[in-house]
């Protein structure tokens, strides 16, 4: 479930390189994936399966400040590519972030035979995990830091208060 609560991206076109690791040294990272999730997977669980695997993942090296890089590839409910760089890292002031890049393959609604790449990226300064299920006030309830628990059964909010935007993963 990437429920996405995007406000400002910021677009940009790179080349196959950059966009595998935006000049970043990938030696330096741990790195897990590609993984890939189909429609057919999360009609059958096992994509929520992998999602959780994935939110376990990015939670153990945001909260032990460990390099991590993490790439998935997801699809639309019309068939439409996107595939998810994490970047778990400081960024250039030494301040902790998840860094992402999403680069989407979008069809021209005009031309069916015509793709369009597009790339977005953001920062997420605050990771926080949370409840799946909203309060009573549709806000989100916060887990704990030391409380041991599955990927499969919380949320991560992805947020950036320089920019007041955030994602759910």
């Amino acid at each position: 479930m990437a429920a996405l609560l995007m406000a400002g991206y910021s677009f940009s076109r790179t080349s196959p390189m950059q966009q595998e690791s935006h000049g970043r040294d990938l030696t330096l990272y741990d790195k897990a994936g590609p993984f890939e999730i189909t429609l057919d997977d999360m009609t059958r669980g096992h994509g929520q399966v992998v999602e959780g695997k994935i939110r376990q993942w990015l939670w153990n090296h945001w909260t032990s400040q460990r390099r991590a890089c993490l790439k998935v590839k997801r699809y639309s409910n019309e068939g439409e590519p996107s595939t998810s760089s994490y970047f778990v890292e400081p960024d250039d002031r030494g301040r902790w972030r998840i860094a992402v890049v999403i680069v989407r393959v979008l069809m021209d609604g005009r031309h069916p035979s015509k793709k369009v790449e597009q790339e977005n990226a953001y920062e997420a300064y605050s990771v926080e995990r949370v409840e799946p299920q909203r309060d009573k006030a549709g806000g989100f309830v916060s887990i704990p830091k030391n409380v041991t628990r599955a990927g499969q059964t919380y949320l991560l909010v992805l947020g950036n208060p320089f920019a007041k935007d955030s994602e759910i993963i």
